[in-house]
């Protein structure tokens, strides 16, 4: 009678799916960056898991995702990972969004798995249209260079502090020269570069990215190989070496 009303008679809950999905998921996706896996994960066991937990999936529906959306709000916690101290917040339309299409690819895992018949109507919140963010001005970015230079300049005697001022400078003076994201550059690493040689014989640095929007090509400014090169000498000289599989952008 189960199986005559659209039900399984392999009922799993939300966190049995879980625990297989976060085993399956990396094997799934070969050609995402670790960073990916990790996001995914992250979005359904922060919030999702906490309330969906001992839930059977195929009992999942839209009403339940209507109490999941008001619940969502009002348990959102920032956590300050240097105090441990947690603050209340209202997450954002777009973040909601975010975490639903994490709940979609495991969902569509366990409707391949056969543990549910369909995957449910979500609700999703409509998506927040803000106005275009407002960038630096010339003479803005005149100071926060400048500014950059004397912090950086304060620590040349060496040591973490000084390297991580130095990388931290280097990083900023990429992402204003190259349109990527913060996100896509922590993670870049120096295999993922490379150089084409344009028509007149100059030649342009680009990049592979992962990142919120899955992978793209970033083609860097005129110059901005310079900065890259400044990261390149110091991972040399330092004690992390230079390897390929490395990431650009290390902070201790």
């Amino acid at each position: 009678m189960k199986v005559m009303t659209g039900g399984s008679l392999r009922s799993k809950t939300f966190k049995e799916v879980y625990e297989l999905w976060k085993v399956d998921l990396p094997k799934m996706v070969t050609k995402r960056h670790p960073t990916y896996v990790k996001e995914r994960l992250s979005l359904v066991r922060n919030y999702p898991l906490r309330f969906f937990g001992d839930q059977k999936v195929e009992e999942i529906e839209k009403s339940s995702f209507n109490e999941y959306w008001i619940w969502r709000r009002q348990n959102s916690v920032r956590t300050n990972p240097a105090t441990g101290k947690s603050t209340p917040y209202s997450p954002s339309n777009n973040s909601l969004r975010k975490e639903a299409v994490a709940l979609k690819l495991m969902f569509t895992y366990s409707v391949d798995k056969g543990w549910m018949e369909s995957i449910p109507n979500l609700n999703i919140p409509s998506l927040d249209r803000d106005p275009r963010r407002a960038t630096f001005t010339l003479n803005e970015w005149r100071l926060l260079t400048r500014r950059m230079r004397e912090w950086t300049e304060q620590t040349q005697t060496g040591g973490t502090v000084g390297r991580d001022r130095y990388v931290t400078q280097q990083y900023v003076l990429i992402l204003a020269n190259s349109g990527a994201r913060i996100g896509e550059l922590r993670y870049l690493r120096w295999n993922e570069l490379r150089s084409e040689v344009n028509d007149d014989g100059s030649k342009t640095l680009i990049a592979n990215v992962f990142g919120k929007t899955g992978e793209r090509e970033i083609v860097f400014l005129e110059g901005s190989e310079v900065w890259v090169k400044h990261l390149y000498d110091l991972r040399k000289k330092g004690t992390r070496g230079s390897s390929s599989s490395g990431r650009i952008c290390y902070l201790s």
